[in-house]
């Protein structure tokens, strides 16, 4: 008689309890309100759904980005609104063998371990932008996506912005334009840039021409295996011109677009 009491403790449901366990791990919540199918269902739902967009390089795109975003909040909103629900219409709670604070912490660490298993598509990365070199493509506290497989597959081409490591600092990473290749000789005259003696054409409306003291470069050739890269904002651009043309070995992804930024007019906009 005195085991039939012990399991069958009623106790009352705490609204905010179940609030700040479904902001910890969504389905916490539930678990504390009794759901354990559905408590294990929200999360491991959630981070398969996240990393099958991510394994199908569908957050290349900004709109499955938006998507994802969208996922992410819609997750957690469920497991904060059906949790509360749950524990206002739990008035007289029966106690589950789980309700115990050693099973919700197994269930946090479950969670985390879940999304360590599955791992995310590793050539999707995000940066933010420190200086003013790449003006106007690209603008100081910005935040973009870059796919660091993308040249892995593909050539770089000219006038390709290219994220590649800085030959000063190797650990660092710089994103620069690619402008002259191997067996190419290139030079800059008053800010115009001439290739092999010809009038390089600029097609990009966001680099900045201003004249400054280091923009002029003598006739340099390129050397084998080897890209000449600029950045767009011309007179204030640390770059090729100061350290030298770059070995393809150096590069590492392709800016894709930003994702945040103090302009909002900016947000989602591709980069290239």
């Amino acid at each position: 008689m005195e085991t039939e009491n012990k399991i069958n403790v009623t106790k009352k449901r705490s609204i905010l309890l179940s609030i700040l366990l479904s902001i910890i791990t969504p389905g916490l919540g539930h678990l504390y309100n009794g759901k354990l199918k559905l408590a294990l269902l929200i999360p491991i739902s959630f981070i398969i759904v996240t990393n099958v967009l991510y394994q199908l390089s569908l957050v290349k795109s900004f709109l499955f980005l938006v998507i994802l975003v969208l996922i992410f909040l819609f997750t957690y909103l469920f497991a904060i609104i059906h949790s509360v629900y749950l524990a206002k219409n739990n008035k007289e709670y029966q106690l589950k063998h789980f309700n115990k604070s050693y099973i919700y912490l197994l269930f946090v660490m479950f969670y985390f371990a879940i999304g360590e298993i599955i791992p995310l598509n590793s050539s999707i990365r995000t940066f933010s932008i420190p200086t003013t070199g790449m003006e106007n493509t690209l603008m100081a506290e910005d935040f973009i996506l870059a796919d660091m497989d993308y040249y892995n597959f593909n050539k770089v081409k000219r006038n390709d912005l290219v994220i590649f490591n800085d030959p000063r600092y190797p650990t660092q990473l710089l994103i620069k334009r690619a402008i002259a290749f191997e067996d190419e000789k290139i030079s800059i005259e008053n800010g115009n840039i001439f290739i092999n003696g010809q009038a390089f054409k600029e097609k990009n409306k966001s680099i900045i021409f201003e004249i400054d003291y280091f923009a002029d470069l003598k006739e340099t050739a390129i050397p084998k295996g080897h890209i000449f890269f600029i950045g767009d904002n011309r007179p204030n651009s640390l770059d090729s011109r100061m350290f030298g043309s770059i070995s393809i070995n150096s590069i590492k992804g392709k800016p894709l677009y930003v994702y945040f930024s103090n302009s909002f007019n900016r947000v989602g906009q591709y980069v290239n």
